[in-house]
């Protein structure tokens, strides 16, 4: 096992960030991190890259804790920065950095030379070229290669799509296959739909939490509470009612798989909403097919699974579920 998280939380300035009740990620897996920005994805990779020490419970690495041997341990671990910095020196001198700093001089172009072809530059047209000669996707690829060339165990990316555009983001998808099963690779990225394709296991966050389903189903409106907790929101496009939160809740949330289509208004619906399709997907870790829904003028977009006919993209629907389907996340 890669890592072993129990009871985990990180506070900045006195405000909790991340709360992670357990988690493991085992050896070699490829795990994705999606949620929107400000949802903990970063901390928890510099956690895991042993940079920062929770403020509350354990985390352990190969078994060992990383409060005590973090030091050590992060010569095990590579993390890559949503915006790489890369040295004001050649391609190869930026690869070979990390090597020279660990004394590891031998073999040393032989090593540089492998690490690009890892992930998919051409040696002989890149060795000697400056960032500024690069653009965002080989810079990208460059700071991977350099994280390579290290042998690392385990590989951080934080959203490694960011600055790139489709044909960069395949070629990162490309390079990532290439060196699945090598090591343990851990991917941030608001791009849910490439990292769902790309992971064996995918770790939802909201607002600092893990969250067993995406983030879209949560329930976003501009609620009432009425005299017994009940959060109630009513127009000609959606009605919601919602039972009282619980202690230390963030949000409500229905999961997909409790939610009914109907292309006919629902007449005796606790909570129904108008909305339009405007994508259809399949999960790839379970297969089933998500429609991606519009609501509520374009504010939100919330997740249901289809189990008869697929309804297509830009046909109106209604989307209708029990009150008590409702979880409190």
């Amino acid at each position: 096992m890669s890592y072993q998280l129990s009871h985990i939380a990180q506070s900045y300035r006195g405000k909790t960030v991340l709360e992670i009740e357990s988690l493991t990620i085992a050896d070699r897996a490829v795990v994705g991190i999606a949620g929107p920005n400000g949802s903990g994805k970063t901390t928890l990779l510099k956690l895991l890259a042993c940079l920062e020490k929770p403020h509350q419970g354990q985390l352990l690495y190969q078994g060992r804790s990383a409060a005590k041997e973090g030091a050590r341990l992060r010569r095990e671990i590579a993390l890559v920065h949503a915006e790489p910095y890369l040295l004001d020196r050649t391609v190869f001198e930026n690869i070979a950095y990390g090597l020279r700093l660990r004394g590891e001089s031998d073999r040393l172009g032989v090593r540089v030379e492998a690490a690009l072809d890892q992930v998919g530059l051409v040696p002989q047209r890149f060795i000697r070229r400056k960032p500024f000669e690069l653009s965002s996707g080989e810079a990208q690829r460059v700071a991977i290669a350099s994280r390579l060339v290290l042998e690392p165990k385990v590989l951080l990316l934080d959203e490694p799509t960011k600055s790139l555009d489709l044909g960069g983001t395949a070629l990162l998808a490309r390079t990532l296959e290439a060196i699945r099963g090598q090591m343990t690779l851990v991917i941030a990225s608001h791009d849910r739909s490439w990292i769902e394709r790309l992971s064996d296991r995918m770790i939802y966050l909201f607002h600092g939490r893990q969250s067993p389903h995406r983030p879209e189903n949560f329930l976003m409106a501009p609620f009432r509470e009425d005299a017994q907790g009940w959060l109630r929101f009513e127009d000609s496009q959606m009605r919601l009612a919602i039972p009282p939160r619980t202690p230390r809740s963030v949000a409500p949330m229905v999961p997909p798989d409790r939610i009914e289509l109907s292309r006919e208004r629902p007449k005796q619906a606790e909570n129904r909403i108008r909305v339009k399709v405007v994508a259809l997907s399949c999960e790839p870790l379970t297969h089933r097919l998500v429609i991606t829904c519009q609501g509520a003028g374009g504010q939100f977009n919330i997740g249901a699974l289809a189990d008869q006919t697929p309804p297509q993209p830009g046909e109106s629907l209604w989307l209708s579920f029990a009150s008590s389907a409702i979880i409190w996340y």
